[in-house]
């Protein structure tokens, strides 16, 4: 949900770098005062399939859009087979996600195409969420009449990208599977064409497995792909789930690749007829699908967009990169993770770099820049979470264009990102625009459970000066699961060369980062703080090596971690306020009533310390919650379900709960804030979103 009234972004600047230098040049001022009337209006998708404009203060709706490509899920929300005719009743509907995502709203400068110069524009950018792999961007300027600019959809069933501009014009892109079946092969389909044109269908020995390519079973080592000059490199084949390595390549007679696998393994195209006992699965790496994937522009490549479960952050790129002090021809972008994948291995581990002036090749993408999938950690990567972007508008000090951008990954890592017009590291190492370095991995795996699926706050320490980001761990879609490998964390960690960019190289025996990091578990008294400790402990068996360390990693201060007893998960984004951390924690209902409420908790952090401060929220001791005594928590209990992001406003803290909060109002929780101070590190609310 987006909050959209006049417009009021900053002009005021003390850097040419600054985008509120670049509005103050360019008559933002002089077109904001004239749209001082616009209605306020509240923009919120919905699992109906549309983005909604509600005036914020009569709740009227004024109108409700449907972005192309979800209008076609609509039919899904019919569910007939709930009629009840003895009542007299008709109707009945299914749960969809259709606009599932968090809209995001920016003034941008450019000429759009119902231009015929630039001018200001107040532009909404509508990511789908769970609905889809997509996002909408509309020209929200008259608050009455919305403009569509367009809409981008990667089919990643279909593989395609498809495109619709602002004339409704639809353009769609094919791109390579991924991932392929015996079925798709030349002799899985000419056994399939067997069957469908066979006049009796249980004729003798139309089923019989050979490898004639007269039956409806063809049987052999040798399989032929459907496309040619494919590297056996290429190639990755597993049957029944176990990788098979030792298989060779030809060319095919017909134009496509052979295939010779080390055993024979057949497949039954007849539906009535026992398949075959061998699940063959033949996947081809991310660079043959590039490389194959000659009908798709790299302006549209989008082939690896997740879920949108990100959202979008605008700013301008220095376009140039490296050097580039003009500010006239720096372009407005967005950045986004590539959303959730649904461990779906083709999608969603990138950062997308969209342009959003660009109304000759709507939708333009500027650079995907690809975080890598870390195999030996057992899970499927993807990016779902919303990044982290530091502006010369957002924090003091700033020498560059553009941003810094940082993103924490499913499988653990944080990613720092270039994009400035920074040259050097500082130390007179070269560096280049989308330039993007590891600074942590935590060792998340699918045992301990430590996937990041929500985003990172982040904030300058007012003791260290350094640059924060805090995250937490827990496997969302699986929240009740209970398992002594459960080992989730809370965490805050540093990056001390801000704001400058340096690339971090791990050697492989260091690649835990969390071993540069003080656990602070079970410090309530602030004893083991990374900041302020005289101290640190020297990271065991690196003491007299130092010199093979990346600079700064011999001790443990680069951050803290607590970990999560009993299975518990952090269930949304955590709130940096007053130099405390705020995580919303679930806990599994230990009831072998499966479906029995969990518990929901609150867990205040000191924000450079990682000292555990929740009893500031209330007493742990003893808390009964819906009849039940629970003492000895660490976190502070406030109810039984599971607890949205927490938003801080007057010294009180605000959450809904889907569940039961101990407080008159069931559906939401309130309570007093602690104490504490941090210099936050967010954009206005008017260019975020809840």
């Amino acid at each position: 949900m987006v909050v959209v009234g006049a417009p009021g972004a900053d002009t005021a600047f003390t850097s040419q770098n600054q985008e509120a230098y670049w509005r103050s040049i360019n008559g933002y001022d002089a077109w904001a005062s004239g749209l001082q009337d616009r209605p306020e209006r509240i923009y919120v998708g919905g699992n109906d399939g549309m983005l909604h404009s509600i005036d914020s203060k009569t709740g009227v709706e004024k109108w409700a859009f449907i972005p192309p490509f979800v209008m076609s899920k609509l039919p899904l929300v019919i569910n007939t087979g709930l009629n009840n005719d003895l009542a007299k009743t008709k109707g009945g509907t299914n749960a969809i996600y259709g606009v599932d995502g968090s809209p995001v709203v920016h003034d941008i400068y450019f000429k759009s195409p119902y231009d015929s110069a630039k001018a200001w524009h107040t532009v909404l950018i509508v990511p789908f969420g769970r609905g889809g792999n997509g996002f909408t961007v509309l020209d929200v300027t008259n608050a009455d009449k919305p403009l569509h600019l367009y809409t981008i959809y990667n089919n990643h069933i279909k593989n395609k990208v498809m495109v619709m501009n602002h004339l409704n014009s639809l353009s769609e892109y094919e791109y390579i599977d991924d991932t392929y079946s015996l079925a798709e092969t030349e002799e899985g389909k000419t056994a399939l064409d067997t069957y469908l044109n066979a006049a009796d269908k249980d004729a003798a020995d139309l089923d019989k497995c050979d490898a004639t390519g007269n039956t409806t079973c063809y049987e052999s080592t040798t399989w032929t792909f459907p496309e040619a000059g494919i590297k056996k490199s290429e190639f990755i084949i597993t049957i029944n789930g176990v990788n098979i390595p030792n298989f060779t390549v030809q060319a095919g007679s017909s134009g496509g690749t052979q295939i010779v696998l080390p055993k024979t393994v057949s497949y039954q195209a007849h539906e009535d007829r026992t398949k075959s006992p061998d699940d063959v699965e033949i996947k081809l790496t991310k660079s043959a699908i590039t490389r194959l994937s000659n009908n798709l522009p790299a302006a549209y490549d989008y082939k690896e967009l997740g879920e949108t479960w990100s959202a979008p952050r605008i700013f301008r790129l220095p376009n140039s990169g490296a050097g580039d002090n003009r500010i006239d021809d720096d372009i407005y972008v967005a950045v986004m993770g590539g959303g959730y994948g649904g461990r779906d291995d083709k999608v969603g581990s990138a950062l997308f770099v969209i342009n959003l002036e660009d109304n000759v090749t709507p939708g333009k993408l500027e650079k995907v820049i690809p975080i890598t999938d870390e195999k030996n950690l057992n899970i499927v990567n993807s990016v779902p979470g919303t990044p982290v972007v530091v502006t010369a508008d957002q924090a003091r000090g700033i020498k560059y264009k553009g941003a810094l951008v940082y993103v924490n990954d499913f499988e653990g890592k944080i990613t720092k990102f270039n994009l400035t017009n920074m040259d050097n590291d500082g130390a007179g190492n070269k560096i280049n625009l989308y330039d993007n370095t590891t600074l942590l991995s935590i060792e998340a795996s699918r045992e301990n459970g430590r996937y990041q699926y929500h985003s990172m706050d982040a904030g300058i320490g007012k003791t260290s000066r350094h640059f924060w980001m805090f995250s937490g761990t827990g496997d969302y879609e699986r929240m009740t699961a209970r398992d002594t490998k459960i080992d989730n964390l809370m965490y805050g960690f540093r990056d001390k060369n801000f704001p400058l960019y340096k690339k971090i190289i791990f050697p492989p025996a260091l690649s835990n980062g969390l071993q540069f990091c003080a656990n602070t578990t079970n410090d309530k008294t602030g004893s083991k703080c990374p900041v302020t400790t005289s101290s640190s402990t020297i990271v065991a068996g690196q003491s007299g090596s130092l010199n093979k360390l990346p600079q700064g990693r011999n001790r443990q201060d680069m951050g803290w971690y607590i970990k999560l007893p009993a299975s518990q998960k952090v269930t949304a984004e955590p709130t940096v306020s007053n130099g405390l951390v705020y995580f919303p924690i679930f806990e599994p209902s230990q009831s072998a009533n499966k479906c029995s409420l969990g518990l929901a908790l609150i867990c205040a952090v000191d924000d450079e310390c990682g000292t555990n401060v929740s009893s500031q929220l209330g007493s742990l001791k003893s808390q009964t919650i819906d009849g039940k005594v629970y003492a000895g928590k660490t976190c502070y209990a406030v109810g039984q379900g599971v607890l949205s992001r927490l938003v801080v406003f007057a010294n009180k803290l605000f959450a809904n709960i889907a569940g039961k909060s101990v407080q008159s109002k069931t559906d939401l929780v309130v309570i007093d804030s602690g104490m504490g101070d941090i210099e936050s590190f967010r954009s206005s609310w008017r260019e975020g979103n809840f």
